[in-house]
């Protein structure tokens, strides 16, 4: 599962959360792959206007 939502990434980011701490707060169940794209790499592609995979 890829964490898309630029709103939810900023939240967790702001609040120097841990993903661990971003699983527990939405109860994700826990064979669901997790995956928080690094910040930077994300606002590069959308500086670019690259499609994000």
């Amino acid at each position: 599962m890829q964490i898309l939502d630029l709103t939810a990434l900023m939240s967790v980011y702001g609040k120097d959360s841990t993903s661990d701490e971003y699983e527990q707060k939405y109860d994700f169940n826990d064979d669901k792959e997790i995956q928080i794209l690094d910040m930077s790499t994300l606002m590069s592609n959308y500086s670019e206007g690259r499609e994000i995979e």
